[in-house]
């Protein structure tokens, strides 16, 4: 059985390509071409594309087992708790274990739990960061560059 990539598939993933190779002004653009060329309702949809992308190349190892929500500081390496992120990256982190999980209902939860769209565009943003940078920390930043470089 075949699967078809979704239309919005390549623009999802020029977004995602941007953000992990920490072009801002490329990566809004393309987000924002995203959601104009097929609208806000495929969003969640991405979201998980995103995720899925991340724990493909590089997600835990759970062996079957839940996971639990913790959060690294970028910049200290420390671990935090959900009381000390912003809400938004609470909310990414959240989405992202739900989905690790294979937590339908509270994916689907997450989702509707948005109650404007300045709420939604933070915590598309976060979860966006939160994918680019594990992905980049994973070693996706250089392979992206070097296949750039390459062609």
């Amino acid at each position: 059985m075949t699967t078809t990539r979704p239309e919005w598939a390549p623009l999802a993933g020029a977004t995602l390509t941007a953000a992990i190779l920490d072009q801002p002004d490329t990566t809004t653009c393309a987000l924002q071409a995203l959601v104009d060329h097929h609208g806000p309702d495929v969003i969640p949809d991405v979201l998980i594309a995103w995720i899925d992308t991340m724990l493909r190349h590089a997600g835990p190892a759970t062996g079957g087992k839940p996971v639990g929500l913790a959060f690294e500081q970028a910049d200290s390496g420390d671990i935090a708790s959900v009381d000390d992120v912003a809400p938004a990256v609470a909310w990414a982190g959240r989405l992202i274990v739900a989905r690790i999980n294979d937590d339908y209902d509270q994916a689907e939860a997450l989702i509707n739990s948005v109650t404007s769209d300045d709420q939604w565009t933070r915590n598309v943003t976060a979860v966006l960061d939160s994918v680019a940078v594990t992905l980049r920390r994973a070693g996706w930043g250089d392979k992206l560059r070097n296949r750039r470089t390459a062609s």
